[in-house]
C-alpha cells in the first residue's frame, strides 16, 4: 500500500507527464526579427572604406527616422569613434546573421574607441536612445 507522500508524488508525476504531452512547449527565447525599413525608413549605407571612415562626421543633426548602416566584408571585432561627430548616437554591433550583439551610447566629439566585445559584420548608428525607444535590444535580428 502507498503512503500519502508516495500517492502525492505519483499524482504529480502523472500530471506532469500528461501536461507535457498536451500543453505546447514554452519558449523562453525573446528573439524578435525587426524589419529595419519599417522602423527606420531612411537608411544610409556605408559599405566601403571611404564611407565607413566618414560615417556621420560633420553633421549638425540627424533626423529621427534616419540611421547609418555600416557593412564590412570580413567578420571581426569592430571599433568606432565619434571624432568630428556632433550628434549623440547609439550604435548596435551585429553578427553576420544580423543579430544585435551589443548596443552602446556614444559621446559627441569623443576620440575614445567604442569596440565590440564580439565579432561583428554590421553596425547601425542612430540617434542616442533610438534603440530603447523602439524596444530593440541585444538578441533581436535586424532584417535589411
Amino acid at each position: 500500500m502507498k503512503t500519502p507522500s508516495q500517492n502525492s508524488a505519483h499524482k504529480f508525476l502523472k500530471f506532469f507527464l500528461i501536461s507535457s504531452l498536451v500543453l505546447p512547449a514554452v519558449s523562453y527565447s525573446q528573439t524578435q526579427t525587426i524589419k529595419l525599413s519599417s522602423v527606420l525608413p531612411n537608411i544610409e549605407v556605408a559599405d566601403n572604406f571611404s564611407s565607413r571612415r566618414r560615417g556621420l562626421m560633420f553633421r549638425s543633426s540627424l533626423q529621427s527616422n534616419t540611421g547609418m548602416l555600416f557593412i564590412w566584408e570580413d567578420y571581426t571585432t569592430r571599433c568606432m569613434w565619434m571624432k568630428n561627430t556632433n550628434i549623440p548616437l547609439s550604435i548596435a554591433f551585429m553578427s553576420k546573421e544580423k543579430e544585435i550583439l551589443e548596443i552602446y551610447d556614444m559621446v559627441p566629439m569623443s576620440e575614445a574607441s567604442i569596440c565590440s566585445k564580439n565579432k561583428a559584420a554590421f553596425a547601425l548608428e542612430v540617434n542616442k536612445g533610438w534603440f530603447k525607444e523602439h524596444n530593440i535590444s541585444s538578441g533581436n535580428i535586424i532584417d535589411f
